[in-house]
């Protein structure tokens, strides 16, 4: 099980471990395909960091920054491996597993499964749905990540259930004096002071055992206490209801500190796409079309499992792209399908970097 299969497929190319990859892409998403079969080859290498941005006569070069692609003078790449890339809508997979060529019996397959195959859907919408201001979101990134920062996956789960246990504590004092709609600075004249105190107290308590989490040591205690308060204001200008939405989001890093090189920003956990400013295809399935998708990928499975190796799952919950309302559903019912469709048993591993734990993100507080 990981957070990030692209990454996988991507070093795999590099390594060498296949020259040929088949991405199935689900029928949701043909507004940004043009065929149904596409066959490419393609070349992946590597280049210096901020290669000079022009437009390939010859051929098409990107490299990715902070999740975007950019074009670049194919002389600049130093091609390392190329590789066949197919690119099929998943309708079509079911006729081409009727020609016997297709899949040669001779090939290894490593088949990589990733959960928004579903579905995908904006984390960051939820909470603007529930009517959370943008510039509240941004500003609280900020304040959390200069108050926060933990170093792994052990510290970000602590983390979490420090800032979701202020929000339970102000989410209960706030109910008994509001209106739904009320922002809680308005409803109780001590809120302010009773939510500070509670959070200072439990600051106190976690620096001595997991100092290490928080962005100040002991000799920056001023610091520390001047962005705890930053946190306590913005949280304060929301409503109960808002409070709940912003807790069940929770809060993480933005992408797992073993892929990553020093300082991680730990933020709420909203994923990287916001609506409108992503190229990425949102699509919500109903409880009917998650069933639906099941049923086609036990008949897509067997085509691949014959010659599979190995079989890995990307959950794609840290980046904000798998519905975390069917999250729990989608995973059972891949996994069933694999037990279902191979003839031989096999062993199950899970990152011990996967946000949320084995069990997923929604019973990260659940024991």
């Amino acid at each position: 099980m990981m957070q990030r299969n692209d990454v996988f497929v991507e070093g795999a190319v590099i390594a060498g471990l296949f020259d040929r990859v088949i991405w199935i892409w689900p029928s949701w998403d043909t507004g940004t395909h043009d065929e149904d079969h596409d066959i490419s080859q393609e070349e992946v290498g590597w280049t210096v960091h901020g290669g000079q941005k022009v437009t390939p006569e010859s051929r098409q070069c990107d490299y990715a920054v902070n999740n975007t692609d950019l074009p670049l003078d194919p002389s600049s790449c130093n091609v390392l491996r190329d590789y066949s890339l197919e690119v099929v809508r998943d309708k079509a997979v079911l006729q081409l597993m009727k020609d016997e060529d297709w899949i040669e019996p001779d090939e290894t397959i490593i088949l990589d499964i990733d959960e928004d195959f579903y579905g995908v859907e904006s984390a960051a919408a939820v909470l603007i749905n529930a009517g959370i201001p943008l510039h509240v979101i941004e500003r609280l990134d900020r304040q959390i990540s200069r108050l926060l920062c933990p170093r792994n996956t052990w510290e970000e789960n602590l983390a979490d259930l420090y800032i979701f246990n202020i929000l339970e504590a102000i989410t209960a004092r706030c109910m008994h004096h509001a209106h739904k709609n009320t922002p809680c600075k308005n409803t109780d004249g001590e809120i302010t002071v009773f939510a500070y105190n509670f959070a200072k107290k439990k600051m106190d308590n976690q620096l001595k055992l997991h100092g290490e989490m928080f962005c100040f040591d002991m000799t920056h205690q001023t610091n520390l206490n001047e962005q705890l308060q930053s946190v306590i204001t913005s949280l304060l200008e929301l409503t109960h209801s808002q409070l709940g939405v912003l807790a069940e989001t929770g809060f993480c890093l933005v992408s797992t500190s073993v892929l990553s090189e020093g300082y991680v920003p730990f933020q709420i956990c909203h994923g990287l796409n916001f609506p409108n400013s992503s190229k990425i295809t949102f699509h919500l399935p109903t409880r009917a079309e998650v069933i639906g998708r099941s049923f086609q990928l036990g008949e897509i499975l067997p085509a691949f499992l014959a010659n599979a190796k190995v079989v890995t799952i990307a959950r794609s919950i840290r980046d904000g792209y798998t519905p975390r309302r069917y999250f729990r559903t989608i995973e059972t019912d891949i996994l069933n399908s694999l037990y279902a469709s191979l003839k031989s048993s096999f062993s199950l591993l899970y990152s011990g970097d996967l946000l949320g734990g084995v069990k997923g993100w929604s019973q990260r507080h659940k024991h």
